[in-house]
């Protein structure tokens, strides 16, 4: 591993101009001060964003700017070979992440993004993890929404079983409620990763296999995700399909792999959404359902997809500031646990964000992420990881500072 002890910053946020490069850069200059950089292909719009923030946290008027693009990939290596860590927040990534990592790798640079792209974390697990390993670089994707909530919740449910001497069998998690809003890159990434599965069976394939991201062939007891609608009244009446549960599980699964099936090889996962009692739940459940049922028949001919591309937000188009501070979400996994051949004591853990979930608290989670890395002394194995095989529960108390809170 190359030294890097002695580079000028400690984070990168690459594509500091765009919704959440914006809030990563407004949580850096609060926690980390004198320790970031600024980078993109446009100096110009990088000194204007950092103007705007600078309204809300002075301190980011201390960091400096780094020209870095896509299209030249000496400068993209010139820019990891200043830091630690660089946070990537340019998406989609399947079109835009790769050659980041690439340079990452070439300088001894750990990478993190917030991607839910399953076919992008795919490619890049089979083109770079060797050669991130061999480099000692850690590339960690999903540090947001997606899939801290969900990989780091159920880490902490294995650790309280471990404690109690019982082991994890199953665990659900339900999204309660959440107020926030999607961006023009979210829903460009939605329309690329479905296109991209009509058009090309190997894609279709990875987004189907639910062990799709596991380091090696494997076949555990999960068949898929909750696609219908149920009443379960002790986790909040109707429920239907979570919609970012295709990415959530399969990074839950690959943690148990990388963490050597730490939850065992039996283990089970599954997440949905609650829309609650009556009629009203029952209509939101199916609502949701049949709307997520739908996307892969909308994105499938190009006149419904350029119908579907017209009303959706535009790449840039983001939550206001105001709706980013008052949005929110609460969640709950519940795990089902075993004490040698019988059932051992319920556990649980409830996670809550006082912001926005995909931009207020993915920008904190994914600049809390970067930190982590940069400051980890005694850096974990490279390669692909996830945020619990390379950020470990050390993680939880550090979430709190996002506002991302583990009880």
């Amino acid at each position: 591993m190359q030294d890097r002890s002695t580079r000028p910053f400690d984070v990168i946020v690459f594509g500091a101009s765009g919704v959440t490069g914006r809030r990563v850069a407004e949580d850096l200059a609060r926690r980390a001060p004198g320790r970031f950089a600024l980078a993109g292909r446009d100096l110009a719009k990088l000194e204007a964003v950092r103007e705007e923030v600078a309204q809300f946290a002075p301190a980011v008027r201390e960091a400096p700017l780094v020209r870095a693009s896509l299209d030249d990939p000496d400068s993209l290596r010139a820019m990891a070979s200043q830091c630690r860590v660089v946070a990537n927040a340019v998406g989609p990534y399947a079109h835009y992440g790769t050659p980041v990592v690439q340079a990452c790798i070439a300088a001894g640079t750990d990478h993190c993004d917030i991607t839910g792209e399953v076919q992008w974390m795919r490619s890049i697990i089979e083109r770079f993890d060797r050669a991130a390993k061999e480099a000692g670089v850690r590339v960690v994707h999903a540090c947001g929404f997606d899939s801290i909530p969900s990989d780091l919740g159920v880490l902490v449910l294995d650790a309280r079983a471990k404690q109690r001497g019982v082991r994890l069998s199953r665990v659900r998690y339900v999204l309660h409620s959440a107020r926030g809003r999607g961006s023009g890159g979210s829903f460009a990434s939605l329309t690329h990763m479905f296109t991209r599965a009509n058009e090309d069976p190997t894609v279709r394939e990875i987004l189907s296999d639910p062990y799709s991201l596991c380091p090696e062939p494997e076949r555990g007891a999960d068949k898929g995700e909750f696609k219908g609608v149920r009443y379960d009244r002790a986790r909040g009446g109707w429920a239907g399909p979570f919609f970012m549960a295709p990415i959530n599980e399969r990074v839950v699964r690959r943690s148990n792999a990388l963490l050597g099936h730490r939850y065992g090889r039996d283990f089970q996962y599954e997440e949905s959404h609650a829309f609650g009692h009556g009629p009203l739940g029952l209509l939101g459940a199916a609502t949701i359902a049949a709307f997520i049922g739908a996307i892969p028949w909308v994105l499938e001919g190009p006149l419904r997809r350029r119908a579907f591309e017209s009303v959706s937000p535009k790449p840039g188009e983001g939550p206001t500031r105001d709706e980013i501070v008052h949005g929110h979400f609460a969640l709950k996994l519940d795990a089902v646990t075993m004490d040698g051949d019988r059932e051992g004591p319920p556990l649980s853990v409830r996670v809550t964000g006082d912001r926005d979930p995909g931009y207020g608290a993915t920008g904190g989670m994914f600049a809390e992420s970067a930190l982590l890395l940069a400051e980890d002394n005694d850096p974990r194995e490279g390669g692909v990881h996830t945020t619990a095989s390379a950020l470990g529960l050390r993680a939880i108390e550090r979430m709190a500072r996002a506002g991302v809170v583990f009880e």
